[in-house]
C-alpha cells in the first residue's frame, strides 16, 4: 500500500474515513514508522487544539435589538394570523343564516289618463 495523505490520517483520526480504507490505513500504520509518527503529530495537533477554550462571543457582545425581537415577530404574525381565522370562521357560524334571497313581485299601476300627472311642473296648466 502507498502511503496516506495527510487528509486521510486526519479523517483517521476524526473517524471519517470508510471502514475498508480506514482498516487498510491502520494496517499500514502498523508497518510503518514514517507515517505512525506522522499520525502521532495529527494527534497531538488536535489534541491542543482541543484544550484551547476560547470565551464565547455572544457571552461579551449582546445581539443587536431586531435580532433578538425577530423571532417575537413571528409569533405575532402567527398569532394575527390565527386570530383572523377564528375570528372568520366565527363570524360565519353566527350569520349563517342572516342573508336571505326572496323573490319579489312588482305590481305595477297603469299610467293615469291625465297628461296633468306627468308635468313635472305645477305652474302649467294644461285645463
Amino acid at each position: 500500500m502507498k502511503h496516506p495523505s495527510e487528509d486521510d490520517l486526519l479523517k483517521l483520526k476524526l473517524s471519517l474515513l470508510e471502514p475498508s480504507v480506514e482498516l487498510a490505513t491502520r494496517e499500514h500504520l502498523f508497518a510503518c514508522d514514517s507515517c505512525r509518527e506522522r499520525y502521532q503529530l495529527i494527534e497531538n495537533d488536535i489534541g491542543q487544539l482541543e484544550s484551547f477554550s476560547l470565551p464565547s462571543l455572544r457571552d461579551h457582545y449582546p445581539l443587536p435589538y431586531i435580532e433578538r425581537l425577530s423571532f417575537n415577530y413571528w409569533w405575532r404574525a402567527a398569532a394575527i394570523l390565527t386570530f383572523s381565522l377564528a375570528a372568520g370562521y366565527a363570524t360565519v357560524a353566527v350569520n349563517r343564516d342572516s342573508v336571505r334571497v326572496e323573490p319579489m313581485q312588482m305590481v305595477l299601476k297603469p299610467p293615469p289618463d291625465s297628461l296633468q300627472a306627468l308635468l313635472s311642473c305645477t305652474a302649467i296648466d294644461l285645463r
